[in-house]
């Protein structure tokens, strides 16, 4: 039983960070869009401003290489705890063979 919720944990960080990972980009772009319309303002001059512009094709300043260590070695830690628990029962579960 503890087998298969440490999977299903494992599976469950896997899917979350992706979703996650999936929005950070988008409020990245807006971040930086946001960025640029505020620099292009002056003050004192009238200038037409589009408060929503296209951020699909804005490159984020950030980038998520952290965010990969974070679940990959959440996710290693997790299935170590499962190998060594796996083992520990094996071993009180199956005879042992002596000469």
């Amino acid at each position: 039983m503890t087998l298969l919720i440490d999977l299903y944990l494992v599976g469950a960080m896997f899917v979350l960070f992706w979703r996650t990972r999936h929005d950070l980009a988008f409020l990245r772009k807006a971040m930086k869009a946001r960025q640029i319309l505020l620099n292009d303002l002056h003050e004192g001059e009238l200038k037409e401003v589009n408060p929503f512009p296209p951020a699909i094709t804005i490159e984020p300043g950030i980038t998520d290489d952290d965010l990969y260590w974070v679940v990959g070695l959440s996710a290693v830690v997790v299935l170590i705890k499962t190998a060594v628990v796996s083992i520990t029962a094996a071993s009180f579960a199956l005879p042992r063979i002596t000469p």
